[in-house]
């Protein structure tokens, strides 16, 4: 049950963020920003609201109510989000709109993009050679 109540709370927090990212990091066209970046820059975000949530109605003596201002806050960035992406362009005939094609990348984006891959790959290595090599850490943990 405990686990069951962990993964609610970060689901909660997770959605949270999302749609206040969703909100908040429009594109220059008018569109949402990519849907990873929302979503994991939206957790971190809303795992931070929620500690902030909890921390303000620990001070306050109203810790019964954190749960509640959650979902509270949670529905009402979910109603202003849905609500501000249900709106049509206006002025704008959706038909004739042309289609945006990305542009090609160029060898300096091939070259960053290679190079950061590496790099995360050689990370994720490293990490799971030490993770072998103590698999419950060293003196601090």
């Amino acid at each position: 049950m405990t686990l069951l109540l962990f993964f609610a709370s970060l689901f909660l927090s997770a959605t949270t963020g999302f749609f206040l990212v969703r909100i908040l990091l429009p594109k220059p066209d008018g569109g949402n920003a990519s849907f990873p970046l929302q979503f994991f820059l939206g957790t971190g975000i809303g795992v931070g609201i929620s500690s902030c949530i909890y921390f303000l109605c620990m001070i306050t003596g109203i810790i019964g109510l954190a749960p509640l201002l959650d979902i509270l806050l949670c529905l009402l960035l979910i109603s202003f989000s849905l609500q501000k992406t249900a709106k049509p362009p206006r002025g704008e005939n959706l038909e004739k709109m042309p289609c945006s094609v990305p542009p090609a990348k160029t060898r300096l984006e091939k070259l960053l993009i290679a190079v950061f891959s590496l790099q995360a790959l050689a990370s994720g290595g490293a990490f799971f050679f030490a993770f072998l090599k103590e698999p419950h850490g060293r003196w601090d943990a």
